[in-house]
This record gives C-alpha cells, structure tokens and sequence, in this order.
C-alpha cells in the first residue's frame, strides 16, 4: 500500500479480524451479521467433496430474512488470514464474506425490477458471489436471464464452481434456477482484453471495488465496455470513505454514453428526506446553496406544465362526467346531483387528468431529486433542465417510460379528486346562507371551501404522493406495495408524511383561487364581451336611430322575429285580461312592445331598459331599488318579458354572477303573486335557467322551439324559455 493512511486503516481491519473482542488492544470490532442473512453451518456433504476438500472449506444453509422461499448452499474457504492476504489487491474476497456483499445481496432482493428477465454480472463476487448467487435462486417473475459470477481470484472462482454446482444437484427437481443461465469466470479489470465482441450485460454489479485507488480508472473502463449500450445499468456499492465514490462518479463523465449527470437511483431517493429535518432547515439550505431561480423555483416548468394540462382536463372532464353520473342515477339536470354524486364526478374526471399529469410530473420530480442528490453528494448541480430529461427518458425507455408512475397516479388521483369535490361542495352547502344557492356564497367562502376540499385531498393522498415520487424519481418498476414496506422498514411510517405541512400551506390559497375562477366553473362562466355592457348598447341604438331618420329601417329584433311572435301568442293565451301590467325589460327599438299593443291586444306596457334612448331608464342589476319609484313598482306587474337582457347581463366584465343574482331578486320584486316572467336565452341551457331562478321563481311551461331535419338528425333552431 503506498498510502501510510491506507496503510493504517488495514492494519486496525486486521487486528478486528485476526483478534477477538476480548483483547483489550481491538480498537475495531467486527459484526459477524446484520441480522439480514442467517447461515446454517451443514457438516453431510461427504458425497459431493473428498476428504481434502471438506477440510478446507464449510458449508452453509442460507436463509434470508422476509425472503423464506429463496433457499440454498454457500461454501467459506476455511483458510488461515493474515495481514498480506488482507492487503493484497486480488486476494480479499478469499478472506471472508465481507458486510458489504450481504448489503448488495439485501438490496437486490429488494428491487427485483433492476434484474428481472436481464443478463447480470457480478464484478469481484469474492470466494461466493453471494449476490449473483442469490438473485439467481429467486423465485416467480423476478428471475434475471442470466447470471454471470466473477471475481479476479481464480481460487474464489473455483470456489464458486463449486458452489454452483451443487446448488444445481440439489435443486434438479425444483423450478428455482430453471431458465436462469448461472455462470462463473475470472475477470479482472485491470488486465481484461476490451474486443468488439465480448458479451455486453443489462446489469453489473459489484461491492466494495473502489478501496484501491489503482484499480478505479481500469473499473470504469471495464464498466464501460461490459454495459449494455441500449439501457445497461450498473450497481456499485462503496462506503463513501474520504472522496473514494466522488472521485469515480467524477472519472465517469468522461464517458458519454453513461448517464452521470442524469444518474438517480432508488437508493438517493430514499436519501432526499434525510437531507432537510424540517420545512426551514430546507428552505434556508436551499436559498444558500442554490439561490431563488435555481432553487427554490427548480421544477417549476414541468410543474407549471402539469398544472396547466391537468387543471385544463380535469375541469372539462368533470363537467362531462357529471352529465353521465346524473344520466345513470337518473337525475334530469346536473344541478341534481348529490355530494356524493359530483364526489364520484371528480373521481372519474381525475383518471383522464392522470394521463397528462403523469409525464409532467415524472420529469418535475427527477428535476428536483437530481439537484438534491448532487447537493448531498457534494457535487456540482446538473446542468439539465426538463427538456433534456425527457429526451433521455425517451431515449432509454421509449414512450412508455413517460408514463412509468402511471398507476400510483391514478391510486392517488382517483380517491383524492374524490374527496377534493366531496369536500368542496360539502363546504358550500354549510356554508350557504339560507334561501339562496351555493354560487351565491361570494367570493371569499368559494376561496375557503377551495382551501378545505384542496386540504381535504393531500391529507388523504399524500402517501401514495410519496410512494409516487419516489417509483419516479427511480426508474423502478417494481409494485406500490414493495414500495410502501421498503419506506416504512427503512425510515418508518411517518416518512409516508414527510413534506405535508408545506404542502398545505401551499395548496390552500392555490385550490381556494382555482375554484373561484370563474372559468373553473362547470356549468357557468362565459368569457366576458362588449354585449354585457351599457357603453356598448348606446352607441349601438345611437347608430340604430340614426339609420331609421336616414333611411326608415326599423332595426333589428335581435332574438329572432319568429321567437318574438311565439312567445307573444304564448302570453295572449295565457294572460287573457288586456290590461295586465307588462314590463318589457331591455325594450331597445320598442318593437316587443308595439307587437303586443297592436297585434295581440295589450293596454298597459311599460319599455324598461339602461340606454337613455328607451323609453323608462333604471337599473334593474342595483343591489336594491328605488321604494319611491312611481313606474317600476313592487308586485305591480303582471308579465315581465326578458327578451335577452338576461343573457347580455351574464357577459358583463364586471362581476356578472352578483349583477344576474340582483337582476333575478329585482325581478321578483317587482312581479306580482301570479304574475309571469318570460324569458327567452340563447346563452343558457334548460337545466341552467331553472337552477339560477328556482330561489325566487317556480317554472312553469317551455314555449316549443322550431327545429328542421337533417338526415336522421334533428336540430332546434333556436331556445325560448
């Protein structure tokens, strides 16, 4: 060892392992298992090996814990060690079993998904290979292709001939290593040819090979040279002693077929919480590490690109599964529909929002985990961004790899959309004020019961949040469950909640100003326009004017001429006293009014409307009206008829929803007890019209629209109700 420190640590290994505890002078003591693997010494193998053999060797019955049906035979070169043995380059794994290749065997274990249905090698196995070994006995689907076992010794490699053979007389009549290729040979990397045709491997594997600072360059060749260029991946497991795993991760990146800068493994992942005990120390570490761009905003495209796709078909998708959930309970209208109803809505729309939240979120996740690895390993922060991590995705794994989470995504977003509108709609209904409807609740209760339903769905899904990211953040595939049990043996259950409390801190205000968006909203809210206001119609009926004194046209009956003529038959058939009281709202040209003076013999018609140029101006959207006013008086009216001011209402820039409620209660007011409201709409729909007028007003008849026939398809041409 030229290294006097390197020299140093060997000789206290030594005196652990060549002493016992009890000698006072042991510094170090050695753990003779972490209780992960248990051997059972066996003493008949007298038919397998000659007398010579089975006194220079044992054999083991290997039992692994949580892993009861994977079963076999190890055999531990009995061999007195001495210092050289210890510190020569190629003669370590002939020593003993060292901790590190029962860690890299539990790991494996583990995460099946690294290795099933791969070619895998197992670089400097020792005397047993155990991991290769191992992963080669497993049972069901999680069997590799092939295993090739290695070491640079070509005593250990005659020892794991050895092993492997018996292991195949023992288990001939079993299934456990059927298919499997197992396979033994001595490879060295520091003197290994490098031809074009050597065997290349989908996993390589190996445990404590970076101790000698020699060998790290000739590894990351061989690394190199022996992966899969196609997707290969390889394992290495090494204290991080000093700089020894910086210092070969950096030798890497001169390699540009290996994914260093983009490396993430399960293993970092399950770091990251580890990293920031609570919500301050994360946020002061990450502000002095990493800044505000680069820090605390990093992920933020793919976020904001997941926010966007999901929010934009989650809405839309729930308004159409409403329309399907009430059409199965057998509810004629949306508005129908029960919390439970709209919860099970939201539980149907959140599987088509899962499909673009997936991708978008996998990529935000990866982003933000690279960062926090590297700043744990002490290394630069990636330069890459979220374009660059979905090309190497696709490039790795094809368009499927876009979606690897996808089941986790729907296990979270399914039930927790659920619980987000149960809870919303369930907070509005307590919270709305007796005699109206849930939308005329304001503002800041909408906000409030956003908050609460978007409070609601994180506190119930954040598990499956956490197991989510975490099978993103690694690649792996292997099932939600197999992960739930890794994250509570290795950090317990709490860390299932680990980062909930600034997640709602930070989803109340989103989830409250997401709901009272009006655009949000499933059955109202249109885009605002110049018809919902009062400039507009001046100067409109300013230029109609001016055309009847040029030129005598009348102008124009907006809503249809036929329309009109319907709706007033409709009302000389219904209201046979001549002098009933009509309020025609919106008069505009008079042409309502004199077609119900002249043609179906009408008295008393008084034209309302809020352009100075018709005949009565007032206001009928104010919050209160004028007592006094001689014209416009509570319960005086016997038919009011709205011919579209309702829907030029509904368009207003300005707060529409308060302005068409105190339109309605205006309304209402000013009609008598039998009165009758008609009202013709080409904005709103049946089911609408009813739900914002049953407060104040009880529905009556629909006047029958003309429709015409295309083929075997029939359209109404136009809406009057």
């Amino acid at each position: 060892m030229k290294s006097s420190a390197s020299a140093q640590r060997w000789k206290l290994l030594s005196s652990s392992i060549l002493s016992t505890c009890k000698s006072k002078e042991t510094l170090v003591c050695e753990f003779p298992n972490y209780e992960l693997i248990h051997f059972d010494k066996l003493y008949d193998l007298s038919e397998e090996e000659s007398p010579t053999e089975f006194e220079c060797a044992s054999w083991y019955r290997v039992r692994l814990i949580d892993f009861p049906r994977i079963s076999f035979k190890i055999r531990i070169l009995n061999k007195k060690t001495t210092l050289r043995d210890i510190t020569g380059f190629n003669n370590t794994g002939n020593v003993r079993l060292w901790p590190s290749e029962i860690i890299l065997t539990r790991y494996l274990l583990e995460n099946p998904w690294l290795y099933r249905k791969k070619s895998v090698l197992e670089l400097g196995g020792g005397m047993t290979s155990l991991a290769g070994i191992c992963i080669a006995h497993n049972y069901g689907h999680d069997k590799p292709k092939s295993v090739h076992c290695s070491d640079g010794n070509e005593e250990s490699v005659k020892n794991i001939q050895k092993i492997i053979e018996i292991n195949n007389i023992s288990c001939n009549k079993s299934s456990l290593t059927q298919q499997v290729e197992l396979t033994s040979g001595c490879l060295r990397w520091d003197i290994e040819e490098k031809g074009e045709g050597d065997k290349c491997y989908d996993l390589i594997v190996c445990s404590d090979c970076l101790f000698f600072k020699a060998g790290r360059k000739e590894l990351a060749e061989f690394i190199v040279h022996k992966l899969n260029p196609g997707g290969g991946r390889a394992i290495i497991f090494a204290p991080p002693r000093n700089d020894t795993l910086k210092e070969f991760v950096q030798s890497l990146q001169m390699f540009s077929s290996i994914k260093t800068t983009l490396g993430y493994s399960q293993s970092e992942d399950a770091s990251i919480p580890n990293l920031y005990p609570n919500l301050r120390i994360c946020f002061k570490e990450t502000w002095n590490k990493e800044g505000v761009v680069r820090g605390l905003y990093a992920g933020t495209v793919p976020s904001l690109a997941a926010n966007v796709a999901e929010n934009s078909v989650l809405f839309a998708a729930y308004g159409v599964c409403q329309k399907w959930v009430a059409k199965t309970v057998g509810r004629s209208k949306v508005e129908d529909l029960t919390i439970f109803h709209n919860g099970t809505a939201g539980f149907l729309a959140a599987f088509w929002s899962s499909f673009v939240l997936c991708p978008t979120e996998l990529v935000k996740c990866r982003l933000q985990a690279m960062r926090e690895v590297s700043s744990l390993k002490g290394l630069p922060p990636p330069n890459v961004g979220p374009f660059l991590i979905t090309k190497k995705i696709l490039k790795q794994d094809g368009l499927p790899g876009l979606f690897r989470g996808l089941t986790p995504t729907f296990m979270r977003e399914m039930p927790g959309y659920f619980a987000f509108f149960y809870a919303y709609e369930l907070s509005r209904e307590i919270m709305r004020p007796i005699g109206k409807t849930k939308d005329e609740i304001g503002p800041a209760k909408t906000i409030l019961a956003g908050g609460i339903a978007g409070m609601t769905l994180w506190s119930l899904i954040f598990p499956a949040d956490v197991i989510k990211s975490r099978l993103q953040v690694s690649g792996a595939t292997t099932p939600m469950y197999q992960m739930l049990i890794t994250i509570i043996r290795n950090e317990g259950a709490l860390a299932l909640y680990n980062g909930l409390l600034p997640t709602l801190i930070r989803t109340f205000p989103a989830s409250g100003f997401i709901m009272e968006n009006p655009f949000c909203a499933t059955n109202e809210g249109f885009s605002s326009s110049a018809l919902g206001t009062k400039d507009y119609w001046d100067e409109f009926y300013q230029l109609e004017r001016k055309n009847y004194l040029s030129h005598g046209d009348e102008g124009e009956i907006w809503f249809g001429e036929d329309s009109l003529n319907r709706a007033c038959q409709w009302m000389e058939e219904n209201m046979p006293d001549p002098n009933t009281d009509i309020l025609d709202v919106g008069s505009a040209n008079g042409a309502t009014s004199i077609e119900l003076r002249l043609n179906h013999g009408f008295n008393n018609i008084t034209g309302e409307g809020c352009s100075n140029l018709k005949f009565e101006v007032r206001d009928l959207c104010a919050d209160t009206l004028d007592p006094g006013d001689s014209v416009l008086r509570p319960n005086h009216f016997g038919a009011i008829f709205d011919k579209g001011t309702y829907d030029a209402i509904s368009l207003c820039p300005k707060d529409a929803t308060t302005l068409r409620n105190n339109y309605i209660k205006n309304l209402s007011r000013l009609l008598s007890d039998e009165g009758y409201l008609v009202l013709t709409s080409c904005n709103w729909t049946e089911s609408e019209l009813r739900d914002h007028f049953k407060p104040y007003f009880e529905f009556e008849h629909i006047i029958p629209t003309v429709s015409f026939q295309f083929g075997e398809n029939e359209e109404e041409r136009d809406k009057n109700n």
